[in-house]
């Protein structure tokens, strides 16, 4: 008889359970399609394919490279990008990002605000590779139903990143053999004031 009550009391109280409890939303369709857009543009970035990414990009998109410099529209991107990519004069080889979002993008109607941080490898032409850890924050806009990227900020840590530590390790090199130049110079110059005394 206990066991009935029981049984009749949980069935009873279960419907007002769980209306007490909100039940997870549905996600907005919308972060899927975020999803294929960010996909698109690391395998465009990843295969070097600036013919893809370009059509990724609104009209209007501002880029603030790592370095710092700022492209604005898709013709200064594509210029950006031959400079670093393309050509006998570039400065990167290869790259290869991996980049995480920390949460689901803000939507604010056609518009997606998201940041997150980056685990990125570079294969410089003259510097040899290194791997970076950057943040980065990107603003999309839904336009005729694509959603184009409008802004993108790429920034690495002032005080602490691989690009300042190669930069050290050069100047130490650099000092070194300076010192070594100049102790073999003072050498010779001693010789040589010798023999004509």
């Amino acid at each position: 008889m206990k066991r009935r009550i029981g049984i009749w009391a949980a069935l009873v109280l279960w419907p007002s359970c769980l209306a007490g409890q909100a039940l997870p939303a549905a996600e907005d369709p919308a972060h899927n399609e975020l999803r294929a857009l960010r996909d698109a543009l690391i395998d465009a970035v990843n295969s070097n394919n600036r013919d893809r990414l370009l059509p990724l990009l609104h009209r209007n998109v501002i880029v603030t490279w790592l370095n710092g410099e700022v492209s604005r529209g898709p013709d200064q991107v594509r210029t950006m990008y031959d400079r670093m990519m393309t050509g006998e004069g570039r400065v990167v080889e290869t790259i290869a990002i991996h980049p995480s979002t920390d949460a689901l993008a803000d939507l604010y109607g056609n518009t997606a605000v998201a940041f997150g941080s980056s685990e990125d490898h570079y294969k410089l032409v003259r510097a040899g590779d290194f791997k970076i850890r950057s943040r980065w924050s990107a603003t999309a806009v839904k336009e005729d139903g694509k959603w184009l990227v409008v802004n993108f900020h790429n920034s690495l840590g002032a005080f602490d990143n691989p690009l300042l530590d190669t930069t050290r390790r050069m100047a130490i090199w650099a000092s070194i053999l300076a010192a070594l130049a100049g102790a073999a110079l003072g050498f010779w110059a001693g010789r040589v004031s010798r023999r004509r005394a």
